[in-house]
């Protein structure tokens, strides 16, 4: 039993007696995790990706999503996903084979930052593998207490973690955005945090809010041309900016310390015409300003209403090179919109009309205008073309690749790449989307990767409907 407490003390111990009793122990079992790594091979990494999980999978063993077909000649790829741990883990033959295999996924709560909760090791030996960014508005500011590590405590520390993993750093994802080193934006309401992930691993850190900071609630996010991100505050009622290391910049709201917006939720940014769109949900408005904040137009009534020009606690908000689109109603409905505000046409989408069901669904478009949305209750994605014509729906509720749990946010970039803030499995999912002269039809796709259930729906069963109204 001494020896035993003697070991424990040595390595969790916060500082080290003698460095030369604590380095023949650190160095043994660096080189014992070492040998063991080396014999499992590669098989360890990519199952963390699904040990992030919150809920079970379902029953049924659904095999790797791939590729599939959106129709028309589009084809959807799974390219990577965006943990909990910040890391990025991309598409390759072992994911496939691993998902194939699998029956069952591992499960286990991330709510919060910590590991050690799942892993039994102290939360303070596990590294994350992003920067925090602790933002407090003058005369406040942010002060660390210097703690002298070792160099042994920090082989240690590197150790554990490459045990156990890193820790996670992101609680629910929201909305998701993307800038142009390919880095995702994350607004995190649950942790009252922004996250930005590199998918290198190198720039990625944490903008971190709550009281007593400048970042209260995080809602919607976007970037501009020169990186700079943008985040829609729901409780500070502003929009606060920061550059691309995580440095506050301004604030657009704030007027003499009154904030101008009541529930600012959705963002979205005109990158060529330096043109920001606002929706403030609890007004019924949708703003339109440049990017210091002046307000070029107001469009609403201050009053929910049916009519051009008034919204429905509108919730998301898109622009492409086509205008801008709206989705308000409690998920039910999208406007498109041109670039002055001027509606153009509208959608009725159809809903689940039980009362209590979550109806926080998504919202993107992408270069030619088609039109995503992330149903929250029922797990899918789906596409529509800018005449509102259903393409396909991917996806379905479960917790393996291409498989969803309540995914709230969507994000098309300049490539055509889906992001998929797939909320309840605590991560952000990619998806390629490739135009092609022959198109693979549903049933040959499920049959060639063998998706089983309904990975993309057939233009009969596709997705919910559209009413499509001129106006």
């Amino acid at each position: 039993m001494r020896g035993i407490s003697r070991f424990r003390s040595l390595l969790f111990g916060r500082s080290a007696r003698t460095a030369r009793a604590e380095l023949p122990i650190v160095v043994g079992l660096a080189l014992s995790v070492l040998m063991i790594q080396s014999a499992l091979g590669q098989t360890r990494e990519e199952p963390a990706l699904y040990g992030s999980l919150l809920l079970e999978p379902p029953a049924q063993n659904v095999g790797a999503f791939s590729r599939a077909s959106l129709g028309g000649g589009s084809e959807l790829e799974y390219l990577g996903t965006f943990c909990a741990t910040a890391q990025y883990k991309k598409s390759s033959k072992l994911t496939h084979a691993f998902e194939a295999q699998s029956a069952i996924s591992e499960s286990t709560s991330v709510m919060g930052e910590t590991a050690a909760r799942q892993t039994g090791a102290p939360p303070w030996m596990i590294l994350p593998a992003r920067e925090v960014v602790e933002d407090f508005p003058p005369p406040a500011h942010a002060t660390k207490i210097a703690q002298p590590r070792s160099n042994l405590a920090s082989i240690r520390d590197n150790v554990v973690t490459f045990v156990y993993g890193r820790a996670r750093v992101m609680g629910a994802p929201h909305q998701v955005t993307t800038d142009s080193m390919l880095r995702v934006i994350i607004s995190d309401p649950d942790l009252r945090a922004v996250h930005v992930f590199d998918p290198k691993g190198k720039t990625s850190f944490s903008i971190l809010g709550d009281q007593g900071r400048r970042l209260r609630l995080p809602a919607g996010v976007a970037v501009d041309a020169e990186d700079n991100i943008y985040i829609a505050d729901s409780e500070a009622g502003m929009v606060l900016v920061y550059n691309q290391y995580g440095q506050f910049v301004r604030y657009i709201g704030n007027f003499h310390g009154e904030n101008m917006y009541e529930r600012p939720t959705g963002i979205a940014i005109d990158r060529m015409a330096g043109r920001l769109y606002l929706t403030d949900t609890a007004r019924n408005l949708v703003f339109i300003l440049d990017l210091q904040g002046n307000v070029l137009k107001r469009v609403g009534t201050d009053r929910r209403g049916n009519g051009s020009g008034e919204f429905m606690s509108p919730t998301q908000i898109a622009v492409s090179d086509r205008g801008i689109v709206v989705l308000d109603a409690e998920g039910s409905r999208i406007q498109v919109l041109d670039f002055d505000g001027n509606r153009i046409r509208y959608y009725r989408v159809v809903v689940d009309p039980h009362p209590g069901v979550d109806r926080e669904n998504g919202l993107a478009v992408d270069r030619e205008g088609n039109i995503y949305i992330s149903y929250v209750a029922r797990s899918i994605i789906a596409a529509y073309k800018p005449d509102g014509t259903p393409m396909g729906t991917f996806g379905q509720s479960g917790s393996r690749i291409g498989e969803f749990l309540a995914p709230k946010g969507l994000w098309v970039d300049a490539n055509n790449r889906i992001y998929v803030s797939d909320t309840a499995n605590v991560r952000v999912q990619v998806f390629g989307v490739t135009t092609t002269t022959t198109s693979t039809t549903l049933s040959r796709a499920t049959a060639a990767i063998g998706m089983g259930a309904n990975p993309i729906r057939p233009k009969k069963d596709g997705p919910p409907a559209l009413a499509w109204v001129n106006h």
